[in-house]
């Protein structure tokens, strides 16, 4: 359990955790939620938790460099369960009622909202909650990556709307560059956030830059990471 740590997001491919250490932090954080002894924070980060490992836990499959679900819901092969998007919602938001202002909560609402995490897709949400998160903890580096691959389906959107708006792609590119930059100074070591910057790098045709970027990521992928690369290609 000494691996969980609330700064981290455990759906991105590059966290290093098993699934009996997932499976260890949920039945802690279920046990704590169900003997409701412990303080209010305690008790949120209880859920936070649950819902970290629920999703990891989930069936997944990988395209490009981004994780998708399967489809709106997540399955833990394990409890033989299926889990809603929405039973998702509920406990975060049962972690929010309990400490309003908890960062990590704000960062996972963001992500649920996400198109390709299953709920109908509200852009200005995800951006509402992860400004959110990046405002009560201005050192969250996963919350700023995430920031920065909503920008990159802001462009997904507008590249099949209208395909002459190159200047507002190029501006929505360097805007994520910005965030991902960001996360590398607060968490250097993190080779996601390499790639992904390396990704808009070289979608503004920088190739100095994006090598720079995908060597990085190369350098400091773990064994998780590089054996997620070589099942993509």
């Amino acid at each position: 359990m000494s691996k969980y740590n609330t700064d981290l997001d455990y759906v991105i491919i590059d966290i290093d955790i098993s699934r009996e250490e997932l499976e260890e932090i949920k039945a802690e954080a279920d046990k704590i939620i169900s003997e409701n002894k412990e303080s209010n924070e305690n008790l949120a980060v209880a859920y936070l938790k649950k819902v970290q490992c629920l999703r990891k836990l989930g069936a997944f499959k990988i395209i490009g460099f981004i994780l998708y679900e399967e489809d709106v819901l997540f399955f833990d092969e394990e409890a033989k369960k299926i889990i809603k998007n929405e039973d998702i919602k509920n406990l975060l938001e049962k972690a929010l009622e309990l400490s309003p202002d908890m960062p990590e909560v704000f960062m996972q609402l963001g992500l649920l909202n996400h198109s390709f995490f299953g709920l109908p897709y509200k852009k200005d949400e995800v951006k509402k909650y992860l400004n959110k998160a990046i405002q009560l903890k201005p050192d969250y580096a996963a919350a700023f990556n995430d920031r920065a691959m909503l920008f990159y389906e802001y462009n997904l959107l507008e590249d099949r709307e209208d395909k002459k708006n190159i200047e507002k792609n190029k501006l929505n590119y360097k805007n994520a560059i910005t965030d991902l930059t960001e996360a590398i100074r607060i968490r250097p070591f993190d080779a996601i956030y390499h790639l992904n910057r390396g990704v808009f790098h070289s979608r503004l045709e920088e190739q100095k830059e994006a090598i720079e970027d995908f060597s990085n990521a190369i350098n400091y992928a773990s064994d998780v990471l590089k054996d997620n690369f070589k099942k993509m290609f």
